[in-house]
């Protein structure tokens, strides 16, 4: 943990400047009210809409989640920002210091119990945190104590397999003695890299995704070639390590359509096996991106439901670019795709019943179907029970297996 606390202060992550302008829409399903949405379409109810002010804990905050969460989180919402980064803090600080509520902020480590940490959380957030700490288990074992019962959370945990070869090239930087901390070393480890690309169409494939990401960032250069710990921990491991510890899987975010064979995965987890088999056989290499709820014999409360209000001015903005970005979804029409956004919207603050059964029928099945695998329709908000079982079926009878293309020896390139 001194070793990740090392890295972040000297590279704050994810370094987007101070004073870029950030599309906070793009966060629709990195926020409270959603998770609670998604335990509200089986028939529950979050705490985070039964507390007049509940808590949430943002369990590694980076220098950017703490306010892009403002925006969704509602003023009532108590938000709590930790992070092992005194200069992620100071960075989420100032891009915060315009915003209404009240965060508290704490440079801390989820594993030191010498941190306290608030009680009575109704949710939390850990995105891209645990597979870098030293005892997850025991990290998850603590956010669980400090949850209410029916609490949510939104984790994300790297997909062991589908870094494989990413470990393969950090093994190799290190053996040659690279040194992140040190200038000189991180561009001759872009330029290594710039090389291998240009020899290996196998290891051009896999960097060129990612190529302006992390060729143009230093701190995500670090943190995906350079990082100080993460655990090489597979799917069965997590999904058994929430389970014994006392939560329960609600869904799984497939941000890159690769489970189009299976029901709708953020309304009906996968199987463990079905995971495992589709990250080894490499049909599924995105990161897990898994929401949660603490195991509860009465997780409907018997507080009264508080109604959320979401900014006004989110009905003027466009909606997310995410759900336009696939091929079923691209040639949505603008009003369409406004009046999904404010029916999103509608749903969300839960006053009434945000209906969409007159609209869905504009749009072609594949497309509704990609809409709720992204978040942003669900099955409240369909009347027609023909309508709900097309949302939660799979789009595809099956998935490919990806092809790459063939490897080279590098060994006698003269430039390397």
């Amino acid at each position: 943990n001194a070793r990740v606390k090392l890295q972040y202060e000297a590279y704050p992550y994810p370094d987007y400047s101070l004073y870029i302008p950030l599309r906070t829409q793009e966060a629709y399903a990195s926020n409270s009210i959603f998770s609670a949405q998604l335990l509200k379409e089986r028939g529950r109810i979050a705490p985070v809409i039964q507390q007049r002010t509940p808590r949430v804990l943002i369990a590694g905050s980076g220098d950017i989640l703490p306010f892009i969460l403002s925006f969704w989180e509602p003023e009532s919402h108590q938000l709590h920002a930790l992070d092992i980064s005194e200069k992620n803090i100071q960075r989420a600080r100032f891009r915060s210091v315009f915003r209404p509520h009240s965060i508290y902020w704490q440079v801390g480590n989820i594993e030191d119990k010498s941190h306290a940490l608030p009680e009575s959380l109704s949710h939390v957030d850990s995105y891209g945190v645990l597979h870098h700490l030293a005892n997850p288990s025991q990290a998850l074992q603590r956010l669980h104590d400090l949850m209410l019962p029916g609490a949510t959370m939104r984790v994300m945990v790297y997909n062991n397999e589908a870094r494989t070869w990413l470990r393969h090239v950090q093994k190799a930087l290190a053996g040659l003695g690279l040194n992140p901390y040190d200038r000189n070393d991180l561009d001759l480890s872009v330029k290594i890299l710039k090389r291998l690309m240009a020899i290996s169409p196998s290891f051009a494939q896999r960097m060129t995704p990612m190529t302006s990401s992390v060729f143009n960032h230093t701190a995500r250069f670090v943190d995906t070639f350079f990082h100080a710990r993460e655990a090489r921990l597979g799917i069965n491991f997590w999904l058994e390590s929430f389970a014994k510890v006392g939560f329960e899987t609600i869904g799984l975010f497939d941000r890159y359509a690769e489970l189009d064979d299976l029901k709708n995965p953020l309304l009906q987890f996968p199987t463990a096996k079905s995971l495992d088999l589709r990250a080894k056989d490499r049909r599924f290499e995105n990161n897990y991106e898994i929401y949660l709820t603490k195991f509860s014999n009465n997780a409907q409360g018997d507080q009264a439901i508080s109604p959320t209000k979401l900014p006004t001015r989110f009905r003027m903005r466009m909606p997310p670019k995410a759900w336009f970005s696939y091929s079923e979804t691209n040639s949505i029409s603008v009003p369409l795709r406004f009046k999904l956004w404010w029916n999103y919207l509608k749903t969300l603050e839960g006053n009434t019943r945000a209906v969409f059964d007159r609209d869905a029928i504009r749009l072609k099945p594949e497309a509704l179907q990609r809409l709720a695998r992204v978040g942003a329709v669900f099955p409240s908000n369909f009347d027609s029970q023909d309508l709900r079982n097309l949302i939660m079926a799979p789009i595809h009878g099956s998935m490919d297996q990806p092809s790459f293309a063939q490897g080279v020896d590098i060994r006698s390139d003269p430039e390397l």
